[in-house]
């Protein structure tokens, strides 16, 4: 029974005539060697033969009769189904897993090892020590607060911040500064000293591919589509809200500031949330005017205020804006062919397929942003006031860094801040949240930078590529110095090529099949060469017959018997199973079925489709 679907690669098998006669019989008829066939046959009718066989069987140790009832036959019948089936469909299991399949398949990953402790690279509470080195005092370079100011210009028009996103190229990395000006308006971006490292060991790793061995090699030289980067680490965030605009005066001005909820957004639509009033100490004078405060604790979670005051002519107008600045849990990631990282909040799964990730687009109060921000950042005067160093001191009007921005601006438009009282606030707020999201992002790079000369750290990446290792998985790459306080990040990279994975439904369920396939083959196997005999499934009386007809006697031959019975009549004659000789040799026997009616020889052949008595 279990061989014989296998036989027939098909449902067919179900309405042959071998299981109708075994569903219709009264007995369910076992299997049984040829030997014990042999041994059970004697003389006499068809009658006695099988009354002899079934004698034999039950006294056999292989197997035993079972009585025919409803269940045994539902039994029979659904298991032979079952094996049907999976006969019918492992031919097609194993063509499909034969089918490569297009994915994004591992292609390396090492730990990005970063100079200092978690208070250095992302503090909590921002002091003087977090500004950088003293050349930071007067200079911008990219590893001080304020550096890339210079690039961010071009992000600033004089209609306003017109794009949401832009993108720092410096350190040895490019990375986007993403905005969201819709209610609540936040920034974020990338690292810098993190994106550094993982953009040099990205070079490393594209170079590493010239060494490829093995199963990497296939990678390589497969189609390859695109490529995904995904490094683990904080987040640089900013939130940022503003006051309305209003006249005041040029000398310590009275200004409106937001009260910040740490979850919930401060404005929706058109709806804002509540204002208090702080007196800002100073004079002024100038076009635009940029000042760096630390907001009371009354204010809400803040991190730092920023008093805004215009002056034109004699009319003065000015706001208050709050920053609730962040460490987010979240992933760098280099997509496709781009060059450029970016930030995002959360854990992502790899793309499907070549649709990539875009920028996030979420409220504050959204999920995904509550469950992946930090506390609130705190910060010192001391630190707030290396936000606003000079960027040019020998020119004729000496501004800040933020304040050269703010002029590009039509911010200074009198008439349009005070007329229009959305608009002018949400650019005032993109800008200011740019940044100061790009000043948090710079804190900690210098210690990974490579003292007097460009590039990183020697000590946290290797010197020069001469084998394939960055293409395994959790390699270990510098030399870190275990004197010095380090942290990590993981970076990982993938490939989207054609290979061959589990990566289906369809595929796990054609691995099944060719289990279960390959468990009965082997289970059969073991019984084989457990008993020592070889079996054969005889599922009607036919199948009897069929052997005589098969055994070619030479003399007294029935001729066609098998598929020419059709009334029971024809089976009252004498039979008998004498052994023959093996042409094979050895010990294996061979018996023939042999009539020995008396009447034979005058019967004649017994035609296909014809009635005999």
């Amino acid at each position: 029974m279990i061989s014989s679907p296998f036989t027939f690669l098909g449902l067919n098998y179900l309405w042959s005539k071998e299981v109708r006669a075994v569903v219709s019989a009264h007995w369910m008829w076992a299997v049984i060697s040829v030997r014990d066939a042999h041994n059970a046959f004697k003389q006499g009718t068809i009658s006695d033969i099988s009354l002899a066989l079934r004698r034999q069987i039950k006294h056999s140790n292989l197997l035993h009769i079972v009585h025919h009832t409803v269940e045994s036959k539902l039994f029979f019948f659904c298991l032979t189904a079952l094996f049907c089936f999976l006969a019918a469909i492992v031919g097609p299991a194993s063509a499909l897993l034969l089918l490569p399949s297009t994915a994004w398949l591992p292609a390396g990953s090492t730990h990005i090892n970063l100079n200092g402790s978690s208070d250095q690279l992302w503090p909590q509470h921002l002091e003087e020590r977090h500004a950088g080195p003293q050349s930071c005092d007067t200079g911008d370079e990219y590893f001080c607060l304020q550096g890339g100011w210079t690039i961010m210009d071009g992000f600033v028009t004089p209609s306003g911040s017109s794009d949401r996103e832009t993108y720092v190229n410096e350190g040895g990395a490019s990375r986007a500064m993403w905005v969201w000006r819709q209610d609540d308006t936040w920034a974020t971006t990338l690292h810098g000293a993190t994106a550094s490292i993982a953009s040099r060991l990205h070079q490393d790793h594209e170079r590493a591919w010239q060494f490829a061995t093995g199963r990497r090699r296939r990678l390589r030289d497969a189609v390859n589509s695109g490529v995904f980067v995904r490094v683990s680490a904080p987040v640089p965030f900013a939130r940022v809200l503003c006051g309305p605009i209003k006249p005041v005066n040029d000398t310590s001005p009275t200004l409106l500031f937001p009260i910040l909820h740490p979850q919930e957004s401060w404005r929706e639509e058109a709806d804002v949330g509540r204002l208090e009033e702080a007196n800002v100490n100073g004079s002024f004078t100038s076009l635009v005017n940029a000042k760096w405060m630390k907001l009371p604790a009354k204010f809400g979670t803040s991190t730092a205020g920023l008093a805004f005051v215009t002056k034109v002519q004699d009319r003065v107008a000015g706001c208050g804006c709050s920053v609730d600045a962040r460490w987010a849990t979240g992933e760098y990631l280099l997509q496709g062919q781009t060059t450029n990282w970016q930030a995002f909040l959360g854990k992502n799964q790899l793309p499907s397929a070549l649709k990539f990730f875009s920028d996030q687009k979420e409220a504050f109060s959204e999920t995904t942003i509550q469950k992946n921000v930090g506390q609130p950042i705190s910060a010192d005067a001391e630190w707030l006031a290396r936000l606003s160093t000079q960027n040019n001191k020998t020119a004729p009007v000496i501004r800040t860094a933020l304040e050269h921005l703010l002029v590009s601006t039509r911010l200074w438009d009198m008439q349009w801040v005070l007329e229009d009282q959305f608009t002018p606030i949400k650019e005032l707020e993109a800008i200011i949240a740019l940044y100061f999201v790009n000043a948090i992002s710079r804190i900690g790079w210098y210690p990974q930078t490579n003292p007097g000369k460009e590039g990183v750290n020697p000590s946290l990446v290797d010197e020069s590529v001469v084998d394939d290792k960055l293409l395994h998985q959790n390699i270990r790459v510098g030399n870190i110095s275990h004197d010095i306080a380090t942290q990590t990040a993981t970076i990982e990279w993938f490939t989207y090529a054609t290979g061959w994975q589990l990566n289906d439904s369809a595929l796990y369920i054609s691995v099944t099949i060719l289990a279960l396939h390959t468990l009965i083959v082997v289970v059969h196997i073991i019984v084989l060469f457990w008993t020592r005999s070889s079996f054969k499934a005889w599922a009607s009386i036919s199948d009897l017959l069929a052997l005589a007809y098969l055994s070619s006697p030479s003399v007294g031959a029935l001729e066609n018997c098998g598929p020419g019975i059709k009334l029971k009549e024809t089976l009252l004659q004498k039979f008998k199973i004498i052994p023959v000789a093996s042409s094979v040799g050895g010990n294996v026997q061979q018996v023939q079925l042999v009539s020995s009616s008396a009447s034979t020889s005058n019967m004649g052949s017994i035609g296909v489709n014809q009635e005999y008595i």
